[in-house]
């Protein structure tokens, strides 16, 4: 993404969080719009935690480039939002957190080795 996609992003997301919540009645507002609210979630969540990965990379403990922080942005923002939107329907319980970081945790080691693979095969 360009210099300040991150930034632009979060504001982006949380204007339009703050729009939703402040424009619309929960008891009137079309379904379309729950989904919304997911979707911009995941942006301000995806936004925050590159931030966080760019300063983990600023104090020196390694050294991504900016495109593997934005995937791993991506996928990390992906349980918090599942994890709100199951909270929101009535059906969280510790079975799903489980099985969810397990999730988690399985596509984060494809992710790395299938990287890891696709780097030894252009050597």
């Amino acid at each position: 993404m360009k210099r300040y996609g991150a930034l632009g992003l979060l504001l982006a997301s949380l204007a339009g969080l703050a729009a939703i919540m402040f424009g619309t009645s929960p008891e009137q507002a079309p379904p379309y719009v729950s989904i919304l609210i997911f979707l911009l979630l995941y942006g301000a969540v995806s936004a925050l935690l590159y931030f966080v990965l760019r300063l983990v990379r600023f104090l020196g403990v390694f050294h991504w480039s900016s495109h593997r922080m934005w995937r791993y942005a991506f996928m990390g923002a992906v349980v918090p939002v599942i994890v709100l939107l199951l909270q929101s329907i009535g059906q969280l319980t510790p079975r799903d957190i489980v099985l969810l970081i397990i999730f988690f945790g399985a596509i984060v080691l494809y992710l790395r080795r299938s990287r890891a693979r696709t780097t030894q095969q252009k050597d």
